[in-house]
């Protein structure tokens, strides 16, 4: 199993910064403590709280120390509070926040009417907003944009971390509510970069994971973008969360991380990653056997040969003269691109050696079992006659080759059976020796019992001293 880490992870230039002062503060003199979450990331709270810097909701809750601003940033009272308390005030708002903050102001400052694009719940938009009075009118989503009235002039700020494709599509609908429409586009490039590199990266692999804090907007949209694409995506914390029965059959896994995301947890869960591959390839050891009956999808087709995805490592190989019986005269008219087959392992696996599968000889399994039930019932099952010879007629039954001896194919005695070569008919099976690939059939036993049947309704006419009326077929010395 292969695991690619997307170009861009992890955590973002103003993330860092915010952690760095955070722990700056924890090594001074005095108590600290962080005015929410520092990031939206638990396990990175949870060192710093081990360092003694805590999170509070509220100044109030604060006597005295260092009070940290955390990355998503406060409103303009925040401060005011904090000077009122003589607090030491450590600023770790992101920059591309502040600059979020400062254009909301000067949005109001000028007279437009405010539209902040982001989550109304989002402590960035929220501080955003306060920068602003209170005044902004928040849209999520291009449903809520649509819903905006007609205004002379609009101001547009954005959350940091907003969707590129979102922030698109709402403005397209925003320039039709305003003829003077002034954005300022405030997402931040790392933002913007590490979704299209999780999106890169989702389109070329079987399954994403993304790691971050459940309650992280950026990695909930990375997350989302992933999916987008159509590539099965886990987001997760930690390690711990990680399941084993997420990467059976899986080839290549890619890996990404919000910008709240510690290089720490990233490299514990490709760790685990890493353990989890070893422990399915010595499964697979035991899946992939000699014998063994496998599921694959068909990935290239050639005239003589297809390669087939089957959870393995490397493809294996399934030759035209395995596919069916009769083989087809090219593969490609039986298999394209894209067929999940059920196949049987030919071969040993060793390193580096062809893997050859065969779908006949997981449908003569099936098929020897067809024709012992069908004898132990007295059952006729469908042949087709294929080649008359001077013995009698080969016949295929489903994937098995079978034979009809000469006095075995008509009622009456015929010089040859080709009149049935590529047609299908009914047979009882007189004989079967599975090891030595032998089954003997007959086609009398089915017209001689349908031949009865229609003597027994004959003879419900027939009374004795009755004159009937009949056609001279044969005569012989005898009668």
């Amino acid at each position: 199993m292969e695991i690619i880490l997307a170009e861009n992870h992890g955590f973002c230039y103003g993330v860092k910064r915010a952690v760095e002062m955070a722990n700056e503060a924890a090594n001074s003199d005095g108590k600290s403590y962080t005015l929410g979450p520092i990031i939206h990331n638990p396990q990175v709270v949870g060192r710093l709280e081990d360092k003694g810097v805590s999170p509070v909701q509220e100044v109030s809750d604060i006597a005295e120390g260092t009070m940290i601003i955390r990355s998503h940033g406060v409103g303009p009272a925040i401060y005011e509070e904090a000077e009122e308390k003589g607090l030491h005030v450590v600023d770790a708002t992101c920059p591309h926040v502040k600059k979020a903050q400062q254009d909301a102001k000067s949005v109001i400052d000028e007279g437009m009417t405010l539209v902040i694009l982001g989550e109304k719940n989002h402590p960035e938009v929220k501080s955003i907003n306060l920068w602003a009075n209170n005044e902004g009118i928040i849209i999520e989503d291009e449903e809520s944009a649509q819903k905006l009235q007609v205004v002379e002039k609009m101001g547009v700020v954005v959350q940091t971390t907003f969707s590129q494709f979102k922030f698109n599509s709402i403005i397209d609908i925003l320039e039709k509510k305003s003829k003077n429409l002034k954005v300022f586009k405030t997402i931040c490039n790392a933002t913007q970069e590490r979704q299209n590199s999780a999106v890169d990266l989702a389109r070329n692999v079987d399954l994403m994971i993304v790691i971050g804090g459940k309650n992280s907007g950026n990695t909930n949209r990375l997350a989302e973008v992933c999916r987008d694409v159509g590539c099965t995506t886990y987001h997760i914390e930690t390690s711990t969360e990680l399941q084993l029965e997420w990467f059976n059959r899986v080839q290549t896994v890619g890996v990404t991380a919000g910008a709240s995301t510690p290089d720490w947890i990233i490299k514990e869960v490709i760790e685990t990653m890493k353990d989890f591959a070893e422990l399915l390839a010595a499964e697979g050891q035991e899946e992939f056997k000699k014998g063994n009956v496998v599921e694959g999808t068909v990935v290239q087709v050639e005239d003589e040969r297809a390669y087939v995805s089957f959870g393995y490592k490397t493809e294996a190989i399934l030759n035209r003269t395995e596919i069916s019986y009769p083989a087809p005269e090219s593969a490609k008219d039986v298999l394209k691109n894209g067929d999940e087959i059920k196949a049987v392992i030919m071969n040993h696996i060793k390193e580096d050696n062809p893997i050859y599968l065969s779908m006949t000889r997981l449908a003569k399994d099936e098929d020897w079992q067809y024709v012992i039930e069908a004898q132990e019932k007295d059952e006729a099952i469908v042949c087709k006659g294929i080649d008359a010879i001077p013995a009698g007629l080969v016949v295929t039954v489903k994937s098995l080759r079978g034979f009809i001896p000469l006095s075995q194919g008509d009622v009456h005695f015929v010089k040859s059976l080709d009149n049935l070569v590529g047609t299908e008919f009914e047979a009882k099976v007189l004989e079967i020796d599975e090891k030595k690939n032998r089954l003997v059939l007959s086609r009398r036993a089915v017209l001689e019992v349908e031949r009865q049947a229609k003597l027994a309704e004959a003879l419900k006419n027939i009374n004795v001293g009755e004159n009937y009326k009949g056609i001279v077929r044969k005569i012989m010395p005898y009668g």
